[in-house]
């Protein structure tokens, strides 16, 4: 064998094997518009078997073929769509005539099934979104650096905090941080996360206040493609998903609606979710961080939040207490965040001692977030190294307070109701103290409800700061 014969087998070989692992359909016919070759993506498609073909006038088989005008018309066709027993199937035909020389010797079609090349598209636009919600997440993830480290306090409810937080982040349980706005629950949730085995994953956040209810579900479930008017082609996973093998952090959680509690919850017992539209449920492995300002235990009184979930959430429950609570924190969190600005804007700014004083003697409604805020406008507000009392916040500057003194107490109360303030505040303040400043079990000791605890140790660190 020459190697003219040895080429010409070759390529035969390699035409037959192509035949084979081809997922596009191949047909060829000769001059007359016989059936030469058909290969089995093609004859599955058609429904036919490839010996029932071979031989046979190519009309019989596709009666709205166009091999022969191409033979006759010398044609070359790429890309064209086309239809079968004059019915749209979707697929698109690339034709060509095949010459011997000048002698028209056959024609052969390459056809690639359009409803197969949609599903690749889609399959790959899925992989290419959940790979960049993985990439982000993973970024935010690193760019926040958030430690325990990161935790600025001193006081003893801070120290109980942070240790109970360092001791369960190695664990795979349900965390649910209660705090007011600004108390710095998201810092704890970051916190948790960096430290525990799923550090390497997705810390995937949703605020539910702030997403409409109507649009929560396909955010935190996905959707698949078509499943409602505007969804993205090929689908989107949703937040669930995203935080598969991380943690899935939902903030605001009392705002969550009740119909989605409830689906919530099947996904947190079952460990499945399915997307809008979908019809198949997909497994997921997330530890659930939740955390809200509100009062989650009168919602749960009232019906208004599910207590299946609640007691799903509640599994380690840290309180992080408001920062008029946190006296000796104040200067720590000023020095900490205005080092910071020092050192981004290198400058060395300092707080003059009647600015200290306001800071101090002011009740930080908004808390950490709002001290760091406060810092941040000061620091730019001062045109010299000095930020002075002018340069705060007018609500730092103007807070009205009263002093609650002895005497003004009397003229008030009477000297009775002053011995029984007085008494009320030890007994607090005492039990308090024992119960590392667990306000939940104070209340329940006391016998009082816990929003009233509040208000009466409020009531009480007014009294010390202005006293």
């Amino acid at each position: 064998m020459d190697r003219t014969d040895r080429d010409h087998r070759l390529c035969a070989l390699m035409f037959k094997k192509y035949m084979e692992i081809s997922t596009d359909g191949v047909l060829g016919v000769d001059a007359a518009g016989r059936v030469v070759e058909i290969n089995a993506a093609y004859c599955d498609f058609l429904g036919i078997r490839r010996e029932d073909a071979l031989g046979k006038p190519v009309q019989e088989i596709i009666p709205t073929t166009k091999m022969l005008a191409v033979m006759a018309q010398r044609l070359t066709d790429i890309d064209c769509i086309h239809n079968i027993n004059n019915e749209l199937v979707g697929v698109m035909t690339s034709r060509a005539v095949v010459l011997d020389g000048d002698v028209t010797v056959g024609a052969i079609a390459q056809i690639r099934f359009i409803n197969q090349t949609n599903e690749l598209n889609e399959r790959l636009s899925k992989l290419h979104a959940e790979a960049q919600g993985y990439k982000k997440q993973l970024n935010a993830c690193r760019k926040t650096g958030i430690s325990f480290e990161s935790i600025i306090g001193m006081e003893p409810c801070m120290d109980t905090l942070r240790d109970l937080a360092m001791r369960i982040a190695g664990y795979d349980l349900a965390v649910l941080l209660l705090g007011e706005t600004g108390t710095g629950k998201e810092i704890f949730a970051h916190a948790i996360h960096n430290a525990s085995a799923r550090s390497g994953k997705p810390m995937v956040e949703v605020n539910c206040a702030a997403i409409p209810g109507e649009l929560l579900e396909s955010e935190l479930f996905g959707y698949e493609s078509g499943a409602f008017s505007g969804a993205s082609k090929g689908g989107k996973p949703g937040k669930i998903e995203l935080a598969h093998n991380g943690t899935l952090f939902l903030d605001e959680i009392a705002d969550m609606p009740h119909s989605m509690q409830a689906k919530l919850l099947r996904v947190l017992q079952d460990g499945k979710v399915e997307r809008l539209g979908g019809v198949t449920a997909r497994k997921v492995d997330v530890r659930v961080i939740a955390a809200t300002n509100k009062d989650i235990f009168q919602l749960v009184e009232k019906k208004i939040f599910r207590d299946d979930l609640y007691y799903r959430l509640n599994v380690i429950r840290l309180e992080i207490p408001p920062l008029r609570f946190r006296k000796k924190d104040i200067p720590l969190l000023v020095e900490y965040y205005l080092a910071q600005l020092n050192q981004q804007y290198e400058a060395q700014k300092f707080f003059s001692r009647a600015a200290e004083k306001s800071i101090k003697s002011y009740s930080w409604p908004g808390n950490v977030r709002e001290l760091r805020n406060a810092v941040m406008r000061s620091f730019i507000m001062a045109d010299t190294n000095i930020i002075d009392v002018h340069h705060l916040p007018d609500e730092i500057v103007n807070c009205d307070k009263k002093p609650i003194t002895h005497d003004n107490i009397g003229n008030k109360y009477k000297n009775l109701d002053y011995t029984l303030y007085n008494t009320e505040k030890d007994i607090i303040m005492h039990t308090l103290k024992n119960c590392n400043y667990n306000y939940i079990k104070a209340a329940k000791i006391l016998g009082v409800h816990r929003c009233t605890l509040y208000k009466k140790v409020k009531q009480y660190m007014d009294t010390l700061e202005n006293v």
